[in-house]
């Protein structure tokens, strides 16, 4: 009698996953550990606080979170340039979400000191140039310089120069060889002139 084949059978190979991490539960899940208006609140908590946006490297806003054992709440920060990516894909879109709806012009005009109407016109582009210091002002609010064009973006000073080491416009005291070098000959011109005058 013919013999019977021997049935196989195919061994498969059980491996076990690692558990994920919370980070990567909260990114496949498409959850933050805080929502868009926790962390929207938060911002103008920030603002009004600190006297601009939370635009610099490093810089956190504040939310209470129920803590799970206590039942309490408990403040923790969190990374805004994380949460402006995600809720807002950049810094110029947050922006234009927050002022004039959750932030008036009002309220920003009375933070930093310049009237409302001149903030609008900055962020709007209908007004192109302004005093330094209200500049300044705007810039340091809202991390970016509205009105910067080529031809000033540096000192006075430095326009026109060839050289790398240009001050930016707010920059008050020029260390500069070639510009001290200039005061030093204008000043004997001046000396001279005088001294040739009274004879």
């Amino acid at each position: 009698m013919p013999k019977k084949a021997l049935k196989t059978t195919k061994t498969t190979k059980t491996t076990t996953k690692e558990p994920k991490t919370t980070k990567e539960t909260t990114k496949e899940n498409g959850t933050l550990p805080i929502t868009k208006k926790q962390f929207n609140g938060a911002t103008i908590d920030f603002i009004n606080y600190y006297h601009r946006f939370p635009f610099l490297q490093g810089d956190d806003v504040t939310v209470n979170i129920l803590n799970e054992e206590t039942k309490e709440l408990e403040p923790k920060p969190f990374r805004v340039s994380r949460y402006v990516k995600e809720y807002h894909k950049n810094e110029e879109h947050m922006i234009g979400e927050f002022v004039g709806k959750l932030i008036s012009y009002e309220t920003i005009s009375k933070i930093i000191g310049l009237k409302a109407d001149v903030i609008e016109g900055v962020l709007s582009g209908e007004i192109k140039d302004i005093d330094n210091v209200d500049r300044i002002c705007i810039e340091n609010f809202f991390n970016k310089d509205y009105v910067a064009t080529k031809d000033n973006l540096y000192n006075v000073i430095c326009q026109g120069c060839k050289k790398t080491c240009k001050q930016k416009y707010n920059v008050g005291l020029i260390q500069c060889n070639i510009y001290e070098g200039k005061v030093v000959k204008e000043k004997k011109a001046t000396k001279t002139k005088d001294v040739k005058s009274k004879k």
